[in-house]
């Protein structure tokens, strides 16, 4: 099986928690059969948590009831350690931790006693707990891959961005819920939350220093989400670092054979409708978040050397504009985009605020300028996101498959098309450098748009599988909503010397051209700037 997913491009995380369970316990495949002994190694050796008394800690968790590994012991941490290579000598990259949150200082009104190999307490170890775990299982590892791996974790500490890769916000509720309190007298429900309390938490855990997020899309308390809920999440998830399909019930995917999505519900796009609507959904999304690969990676390398989140709030962005302090759930992603999610049940428009500059829709091209509250149509298949004057989006190749090398026939990599699109949107002057070594610049002047594109080497410190420089450049100026759109004339200028081209479609020597309306597109394989000037005056 994992031979089968490395050939299509996938690479493997397990589930994992830091229990042992006590045998005859276990609730997954094996049971009792499946412990090799461990709960009696462990109590026998010390390597576990105890009370005071010095009886292990024993809670039941999903898979039965267990005993915690206690990762304050060396030799507890070497034995688990020791058992890692059994998975990665399989293609195991790394886990997704779960049930460490456990070791409280109170059981409601009643104090706990516990205590670790390294002399402290549960009143200390808290969250600690949860940090020298996931530090045992990155290094254990990264040991036995010798690269770096994978480690998604729900609990932690200050400090814990050093030991996990990402962070989920655990078990949500699989619908629209917000997050509540109660029970108390003022409330009687108690909800976790769903959708809302995922993006909350998206915009929070940044802001703490966490830069990396990623919710179960559709949630997993409740079991089935309805395909209503499942959508707006799918389309939130897009703009989450980490994007994962959940979750709980049989199934949250809309492409397998026994999917509990084969019904239209209002709000399918016009003339699609019954499994295929959900699908066609589902694969523009996923087709968005694959477009957005470089812009994301460079965003994450950009907060893993500076701390700088990659979702940002708008009033930490705009903290001079009171507007933009009333719309908590909408967000920046990275510098240029800013998201709108759905997070009401039957919405199908969505009241947003625009902070200062000029942006342009996503999905239509059409310009707004800011500062203004707007309302857009929020259909299922489009979320409302915008891009800001001046961006810079680098896109991959529109027809990957997969980031990393595939050995399927018919399955296209990263590597297999090495090409990088610019989406630039005219406005104020910006600038990227991105990690496969490309340089872009732009810059707007009362005749003129120019993107100057220079090839130059990777950065060294990139993974080797998707260090290599880029064939093709093409650049895509978005031109809806400007004079631009009335007509354009486009000149490329190599050393020093220019052409004039054809925007609406021609090729040369080392380039193409077209024009669709909406924007124009230019092809280049080497150095050049592209100048775009209005014809329309």
């Amino acid at each position: 099986m994992f031979e089968e997913l490395r050939a299509l491009g996938y690479r493997s995380l397990l589930h994992h928690s830091p229990q042992v369970n006590v045998p005859g316990t276990s609730s997954i495949a094996g049971g009792e059969d499946s412990s090799e002994g461990l709960y009696e190694l462990y109590v026998d050796s010390g390597w576990v948590v105890t009370f005071a008394d010095g009886n292990p800690v024993r809670l039941p968790w999903g898979g039965g009831t267990g005993a915690f590994v206690d990762w304050t012991h060396p030799d507890a941490v070497a034995h688990v350690q020791g058992l890692i290579p059994r998975v990665t000598t399989l293609g195991v990259v790394g886990t997704k931790m779960d049930w460490d949150e456990y070791l409280q200082p109170n059981l409601g009104p009643a104090r706990l006693h516990m205590q670790f190999a390294n002399g402290e307490t549960n009143l200390t170890m808290k969250s600690w707990y949860s940090a020298r775990y996931h530090a045992a299982i990155k290094e254990g590892f990264e040991q036995a891959m010798g690269e770096p791996s994978f480690q998604l974790v729900r609990h932690g500490s200050p400090r814990d961005q050093e030991w996990s890769t990402c962070v989920w916000p655990g078990d949500l509720d699989n619908d629209f819920t917000e997050h509540t309190r109660g029970p108390s007298e003022r409330q009687r429900e108690w909800n976790v939350g769903g959708l809302p309390a995922a993006i909350v938490a998206n915009q929070s855990l940044g802001l703490s220093g966490f830069p990396c997020f990623a919710s179960d899309v559709g949630g997993y308390r409740n079991g089935q989400p309805t395909a209503e809920a499942l959508l707006r999440w799918m389309a939130f998830g897009v703009f989450n670092a980490v994007m994962q399909v959940g979750g709980g019930g049989r199934t949250h995917m809309p492409w397998s054979e026994d999917t509990p999505y084969p019904l239209p519900e209002e709000g399918w796009p016009q003339g699609v409708s019954s499994i295929d609507g959900m699908l066609d959904i589902t694969r523009r999304y996923f087709r968005l978040r694959m477009d957005l690969f470089p812009y994301i990676h460079n965003e994450l390398l950009a907060a893993e050397a500076t701390g700088r989140p990659l979702v940002r709030s708008l009033w930490s962005m705009h903290p001079d504009d009171p507007e933009a302090r009333r719309f908590e759930r909408d967000f920046y992603f990275g510098p240029n985009m800013l998201v709108a999610p759905v997070y009401e049940q039957g919405v199908r428009e969505r009241t947003l605020h625009l902070p200062e500059g000029e942006w342009v829709d996503l999905w239509t091209g059409e310009r707004h300028e800011g500062p203004q509250t707007i309302v857009r149509a929020a259909p299922l298949h489009e979320i409302p996101a915008f891009l800001r004057d001046g961006a810079i989006i680098p896109l991959a190749a529109p027809d990957i498959d997969s980031l990393l090398p595939t050995t399927t026939d018919g399955i296209v990599s990263y590597a297999d098309r090495p090409l990088t699109r610019l989406w630039v949107v005219p406005g104020r002057a910006g600038t990227l450098r991105l990690f496969n070594g490309l340089d872009v610049r732009t810059e707007t002047d009362s005749d003129r748009f120019t993107v100057a594109v220079r090839f130059g080497p990777p950065s060294p410190s990139v993974d080797e599988r998707i260090r290599f420089s880029p064939e093709a450049v093409e650049v895509r100026v978005e031109t809806g909503g400007t004079t631009l759109a009335e007509g354009v004339s486009v000149r490329l200028v190599r050393d020093g010397s220019g052409v004039e081209l054809d925007p609406l479609g021609a090729t040369g020597e080392g380039w193409t051209t077209e024009q669709d309306g909406r924007v124009v597109v230019v092809r280049v394989q080497s150095d050049a700037t592209i100048e775009v000037t209005p014809t329309a005056r």
